[in-house]
């Protein structure tokens, strides 16, 4: 019996998710994407779980897409198929706060992976690079987006347009890692920072809260906008913007068709990024 092309175990309030496809050294093919995917989501609604980890083998964290079976493919099939947006862009629905705990190759879409989670920790022997240009193509699943948001941008042109590769150290000094550890310690690393988390903070929408804001923060969607219209004569409104945070905002002039508009700044007094439901009960 063949075993799962993705492993999850949960230990406390972790949940970690390790790609296992060791032979073809985590190359990231449809299936493991989409396993990938589903695991996080779960992870991501069970009110057990705090924080997510996502890791590989000690020689490759993701040594990139399976070019393999991408060999054949045309441009009509990959936009018919919605390639890359149908399941690797899964990771962006997740609310709690993911870290990549890398060690080994983390290339072209191994390296995209790392990038789209929220904390990178690194082995010492891990390698990063989108050689992409090598193959006389450019990263697909991110990469020429959010390696500048993380690196700026010349040091994301030089390993964009050259393939340049970053050791465990360089990918931290420029911005990319957020730790290094030694030897076979990044998962060790990884359940550290867990717990320092933890010590902080207890909450999960505390959590989720967290990592939006610093994630908008670096996106430019600091600025959202809610507007509702009533369908009936109300007077006061309460609105929710995260589980543990529901405001009255009351209306004077709340006849039905009539709508409001307002910044969820407004609403909560907090500086909340977009990407929050807002819910509005009268």
């Amino acid at each position: 019996m063949e075993e799962p092309i993705v492993l999850v175990e949960r230990i406390g309030r972790v949940g970690i998710v390790t790609l296992n496809r060791p032979k073809q050294l985590n190359a990231l093919d449809d299936a493991l994407m989409d396993a990938l995917g589903e695991a996080l989501l779960v992870l991501d609604g069970d009110d057990g779980i705090g924080v997510l980890v996502v890791t590989g083998g000690p020689k490759a964290f993701a040594a990139g897409a399976d070019i393999a079976a991408m060999a054949d493919w045309t441009y009509m099939d990959v936009y018919r198929d919605d390639f890359i947006t149908r399941n690797w862009e899964t990771i962006r629905r997740v609310r709690k706060p993911v870290i990549a705990a890398v060690a080994g190759f983390a290339m072209g879409g191994g390296c995209e992976l790392a990038l789209a989670c929220d904390i990178v920790i690194a082995a010492e022997s891990a390698r990063f690079a989108l050689p992409e240009v090598k193959l006389a193509m450019l990263p697909g699943a991110g990469g020429t987006q959010r390696l500048p948001r993380a690196i700026g941008k010349a040091k994301a042109m030089d390993m964009v347009l050259t393939g340049r590769l970053l050791s465990a150290h360089e990918a931290e000094q420029a911005g990319l890692v957020a730790r290094v550890t030694p030897g076979g310690q990044w998962l060790a690393t990884a359940r550290e920072v867990v717990d320092a988390i933890f010590a902080k903070i207890n909450s999960n929408g505390t959590l989720a809260t967290g990592k939006h804001v610093s994630t908008a923060s670096s996106t430019g969607g600091l600025t959202p906008t809610y507007t509702s219209t009533f369908d009936q004569n109300v007077s006061q409104c309460a609105v929710s913007v995260v589980p543990e945070l529901v405001v009255a905002i009351p209306v004077l002039t709340a006849h039905a068709g009539s709508s409001i508009s307002l910044t969820l700044t407004q609403l909560t007094g907090l500086l909340t990024p977009s990407g929050f439901d807002v819910t509005v009960t009268c």
